[in-house]
């Protein structure tokens, strides 16, 4: 099956006021960790860059991730996930599934990322739940690509997984997992290990 893995990277960190993909934790920048939980996965990553591109290009290059530059990601997550979809299958248009995960949760691990791909395999959506929280990462079955395409603004695919709620598998995570937006996400964080 073909699979790919979209990372979103183009958000401008405005409650932060630096980049917070950089953000170091344990030794290696948060995108670092990320990458190198989705690696082993052996799948195609496609890295969407927006705001701080200089500073985060780089970091995709050095671990051989392709980059899109979303040149409207100042319109939000909708037309960064509508533009990434679209790159990727305009290079691989035979694309099944579609995994697509942020650049600022390093504590999802390599085994939630592969449970999520094994999930997938039966369900339309799958979408991940640690406590109450229901999102991201999430795969996506190409029937749901279209749509996908048609998103703006900073909406994101919430709306469309609530419409299609009936087709979406929950994967609940055991392991504690946070967005990093704010300086006191990233004292949080730096509360545990990546180990």
């Amino acid at each position: 099956m073909h699979r790919a893995v979209l990372l979103l990277c183009a958000g401008n960190s405005k409650r932060l006021g630096r980049p917070k993909q950089l953000l170091e934790w344990d030794g290696k920048s948060i995108l670092e960790h990320i990458i190198h939980q989705v690696q082993p996965l052996d799948v195609p990553i496609f890295g969407v860059t927006g705001g701080y591109q200089a500073e985060i290009a780089p970091v995709l290059q050095k671990n051989n991730i392709q980059e899109f530059f979303c040149s409207e990601w100042e319109l939000g997550m909708g037309e960064s996930i509508r533009f990434g979809i679209q790159s990727i299958l305009k290079q691989k248009p035979d694309t099944q599934k579609i995994m697509i995960t942020l650049s600022d949760m390093p504590l999802v691990g390599k085994s939630h990322f592969e449970a999520l791909w094994h999930q997938s395999e039966t369900s339309k959506i799958v979408i991940s739940q640690f406590q109450k929280v229901k999102g991201v990462p999430v795969v996506f079955d190409c029937s749901f690509f279209p749509a996908l395409m048609q998103l703006s603004g900073d909406q994101g695919a919430k709306p469309l997984i609530q419409k299609h709620f009936n087709e979406v598998n929950i994967l609940s995570s055991e392991q504690p997992f946070f967005d990093v937006d704010t300086e006191e996400d990233y004292q949080k964080l730096l509360t545990f290990s990546s180990n």
